[in-house]
C-alpha cells in the first residue's frame, strides 16, 4: 500500500507522537511509583515490535507499518500509545505517519505509513499500558 501525505499531515503526525511518547512515560512513571509504594494496581508498560515493510528510504512512497503490544493475562489494558526509541527527529519529520492507533480485542495496535526503508522497526516500539487487577 502507497500513501502520498502532504507536509503539514507529516508535522502534525510526528507532533502527535512525541506527546504520545511524553504522556505515556510520565503515566507509566507515575504506576511505577504506586507500585513501589505497595498499592495495588500497579501500572505497566508492555511493548511490541513496528513490523516496517517499506524498502527504500525518503523515496517519497509510503508502505504499510504495523505493530502491536499485549498485556499479560492478569492484567487489563487501560491505553497505549506509540514511543519513539531513538534517532533523529528531523529524520523522520515527513517519512513517518501514524494512520490509526486503539485498542482492538484486548491489545494496543498502531497502523501507519512510512517512508523509513524499514527504520521504523529500530526508531518506534508500540507501548501497550496495563494495570495489574
Amino acid at each position: 500500500m502507497k500513501i502520498k501525505l502532504s507536509r503539514r499531515s507529516a508535522v502534525v503526525a510526528v507532533v502527535a507522537i512525541v506527546m504520545l511518547a511524553l504522556g505515556g512515560s510520565a503515566l507509566a512513571q507515575s504506576g511505577h511509583v504506586a507500585a513501589r509504594a505497595g498499592h495495588p494496581g500497579r501500572i505497566n508498560d508492555r511493548f511490541g515490535k513496528i513490523v516496517d515493510t517499506d524498502t527504500t528510504a525518503n523515496d517519497g512512497q509510503f508502505n504499510y507499518a504495523h505493530g502491536h503490544a499485549n498485556c499479560k493475562h492478569d492484567e487489563r489494558l487501560i491505553s497505549g500509545g506509540l514511543r519513539w526509541n531513538h534517532g533523529s527527529i528531523t529524520a523522520i519529520v515527513g517519512h513517518f505517519q501514524t494512520v490509526a492507533t486503539g485498542p482492538i480485542k484486548g491489545e494496543w495496535e498502531v497502523t501507519a505509513a512510512s517512508d523509513m526503508g524499514g527504520a521504523a522497526r529500530a526508531d518506534f516500539v508500540v507501548v501497550a499500558t496495563c494495570e495489574t487487577r
